[in-house]
């Protein structure tokens, strides 16, 4: 089982309660960051659902910042995200459905991080009631913590 680094850590148990775009937490200086991301590895931001309060007015889009400073407000492009997930009928982020995922994995794109910083951001719909937790991660750390049951908590 790979451990998690909170050197890598983007948002821990942050309940998601904006509808209008919000930085999650964190944004990780990658010239600072002293742990070695695995080269040709596919590299990407896991984002593990902590809890849901079922409503099914939600929607969330979770994006992939990078820009040149901490804050993510210069400078900044967006590299991946989700796009519109309804609460309601999605897998990866309600686990009453059936084949909860408990999170999801935001792929980022080889030589798509041009800038020193990288983060997370969240924009919602209706009543957001839904906690997360994220790190960068290599897809293969993701896929290992995929395993465990739903539910799983890091």
């Amino acid at each position: 089982m790979p451990v998690l680094d909170v050197q890598n850590l983007i948002a821990s148990g942050v309940t998601l309660t904006n509808t209008t775009e919000t930085l999650l937490t964190y944004s990780i200086d990658q010239q600072a960051v002293k742990r070695h991301m695995e080269n040709g590895e596919e590299v990407g931001i896991g984002v593990f659902v902590t809890a849901v309060t079922n409503t099914s007015s939600e929607t969330y889009n979770f994006i992939v910042k990078n820009g040149d400073t901490a804050a993510l407000t210069s400078n900044t492009v967006n590299v991946a995200q989700t796009g519109p997930m309804a609460q309601s009928t999605d897998a990866r982020i309600n686990p009453s459905l059936a084949g909860f995922q408990n999170g999801f994995f935001l792929s980022i794109s080889p030589n798509s991080l041009i800038y020193e910083y990288v983060g997370l951001s969240m924009i919602g719909t209706g009543t957001t009631n839904m906690t997360i937790t994220a790190y960068l991660l290599n897809k293969s750390e993701w896929s290992a913590y995929q395993a465990q049951p739903a539910n799983y908590t890091p």
